[in-house]
């Protein structure tokens, strides 16, 4: 089974067709710009060669979303917000930079804005990676938003578990 950065990347080659494929699982807006949030998987590291996986204790979650600028100007990649994940209680986790990196350079073309600017109208697939308590994601309602403060949470879509045989780890104790 394919790794989260080859899911990632499958979908930034798909993005012609994405809305002819399937609807979004949910969307969300910051001002002008509007995300449809496309995939949400979670797994013990980011498979591939080598492997970057997660420590025993924690899952690796994907976010793969199409972000839309529906401007009428080119907004350079710091005006493109990624997304954060909130806890039941209110905590805040932001994207792993490394893994997030890793993500977006694994795909080819690479997950990211064309030239750093997200052009007027224009639509790109982008990928967040997150690093949260294992089971967590699956355990307990958790929201998701671009990060500024301003922009609608919506509760995160269902997690689908890939099993990434490159990142063996030991079993969970029982969460039931």
């Amino acid at each position: 089974m394919p790794g989260l950065a080859a899911i990632a990347a499958k979908f930034a080659l798909l993005l012609p067709q994405l809305g002819h494929i399937s609807p979004p699982m949910d969307n969300t807006n910051y001002g002008r710009l509007h995300y449809d949030i496309r995939a949400v998987n979670t797994s013990s590291g980011l498979g591939g060669l080598p492997p970057y996986c997660g420590s025993s204790d924690k899952d690796v979650l994907l976010v793969v979303y199409v972000v839309t600028n529906n401007n009428d100007f080119d907004l350079p990649t710091p005006a493109v917000p990624h997304m954060i994940i909130i806890s039941p209680g209110g905590v805040v986790t932001q994207r792993d930079r490394e893994l997030t990196e890793i993500v977006a350079s694994k795909g080819n073309p690479p997950i990211l804005l064309h030239n750093g600017v997200l052009k007027p109208h224009e639509s790109r697939v982008l990928a967040d990676v997150f690093l949260t308590g294992r089971y967590a994601v699956r355990n307990e309602i958790y929201q998701l938003r671009p990060e500024p403060a301003g922009a609608k949470a919506v509760p995160l879509p269902r997690t689908t578990e890939i099993d990434t045989p490159e990142c063996p780890r030991a079993p969970a104790a029982d969460t039931g």
